[in-house]
């Protein structure tokens, strides 16, 4: 009679461990999209930036240096980019003009804790703000708002950093022309 109270702590204290033990090693925050998945490791074109020709080398090594790892989550996307942690690699396209490109996505997990790509473009502008003259990001980078109804295989950000180092976007059709036909 008196184990039993002790046996029924042992059990739910078992149970609550088990419990975090899944959560902490199996759980995930969504299901996996092998078409995202898929899109990802064709390695796209995901962001570039606009700096004075002759320097895009430099301003790669930078961004490279920025990126440390590569591996970000991105909550502003729409689904799944949230979900997902993504890798990114940055290597100069031409003249003036370094892009930014997904390599693999991994669906998160409930604890992990990686990056934002938000903090990228924050840092990014205030060390490298004045470097950069435009950006441009594809349109699955960012959501468009509950309400908004865009077709974001079309749709594009544009912007660039202000005075500060603040990232201002635009929505834009297309891309711009210095970044010609290299947009996936």
């Amino acid at each position: 009679m008196l184990l039993e109270p002790i046996l029924g702590f042992l059990l739910l204290a078992a149970l609550y461990g088990a419990v975090r033990l899944y959560a902490r090693l199996w759980l995930r925050e969504a299901c996996e999209q092998p078409a995202f998945e898929a899109w990802v490791r064709s390695r796209p074109l995901v962001a570039a930036l606009k700096c004075r020709p002759g320097r895009e080398v430099e301003l790669a090594r930078e961004v490279r240096l920025t990126l440390g790892r590569g591996e970000m989550f991105n909550p502003d996307g729409g689904y799944p980019w949230q979900h997902y942690v993504v890798t990114y690699f940055c290597r100069p396209l031409g003249p003036g003009v370094v892009g930014l490109f997904a390599r693999r996505a991994v669906v998160g997990r409930v604890h992990q804790k990686r990056p934002l790509l938000r903090e990228l473009w924050k840092t990014l502008g205030r060390e490298l703000g004045s470097e950069v003259t435009e950006i441009w990001l594809h349109g699955r980078l960012r959501s468009p708002g509950v309400r908004a109804i865009a077709d974001r295989r079309k749709m594009s950000w544009f912007g660039a950093f202000d005075e500060a180092g603040a990232l201002s976007m635009t929505a834009m059709i297309g891309h711009p022309r210095w970044l010609g036909s290299r947009a996936a």
